[in-house]
């Protein structure tokens, strides 16, 4: 049996940045219908998309946690084992 995709989206930090991305989330809910999709935000837009259906975990990113913070972050998603991340916080080029 083939295992199901893990997705996990790494949003912008602002409340009105992660309204605009949201057609992000609808096209990878079309593509993958049954699948949840995990998120990495920052503190400051805890509210948003926390109802959103699709949504599964919520991973926050607190930056007054620091390197320390941020590696044990990396670690805990990395042992998720994500097929597919896309990042909306790092430029394209």
């Amino acid at each position: 049996m083939q295992e199901q995709p893990r997705l996990l989206v790494i949003t912008l930090s602002n409340i009105g940045d992660v309204v605009l991305t949201t057609p992000v989330f609808e096209a990878l809910t079309a593509h993958f219908p049954d699948r949840r999709i995990d998120i990495v935000r920052d503190a400051r837009s805890i509210d948003a998309l926390a109802s959103a259906p699709y949504v599964g975990e919520i991973f926050l990113r607190h930056k007054r946690a620091g390197w320390t913070g941020l590696l044990a972050l990396i670690k805990t998603l990395r042992r998720r084992r994500y097929h597919l991340v896309v990042d909306l916080r790092s430029p394209v080029l």
